[in-house]
């Protein structure tokens, strides 16, 4: 139930790719409520492609193996609202993955 829940958490797997570039790397997390506010730090990064507005950040080194990451966001006010969530994944300016979660 929403008016129980205190912070989301929006998992997923980055895949392996062997001939991928080994590092450090950022993926964007953006999760959108029912009232299209983007949760969490609600901040802005440009791109040379374009803007993402961000819920959190997550910073990673990647050594060209799958890894599970999991990113915490907080609500826009003090509670979460009942309805239908988007969360989006970036990978700098592209978006690479996005899902939707419904609370009651």
């Amino acid at each position: 139930r929403a008016r129980r829940i205190d912070k989301v958490r929006a998992c997923f797997t980055v895949t392996e790719n062997r001939i991928a570039d080994t590092g450090n790397k950022k993926i964007y997390v953006q999760v959108i409520d029912p009232k299209k506010r983007i949760l969490g730090a609600n901040k802005t990064v440009n791109f040379d492609d374009g803007a993402v507005t961000y819920s959190n950040i997550e910073d990673f080194y990647f050594e060209g193996k799958a890894l599970d990451i999991c990113s915490n966001v907080m609500p826009a006010g003090e509670k979460f609202e009942k309805g239908l969530y988007q969360v989006n994944i970036y990978d700098e300016g592209n978006l690479i993955s996005q899902s939707t979660f419904e609370m009651k």
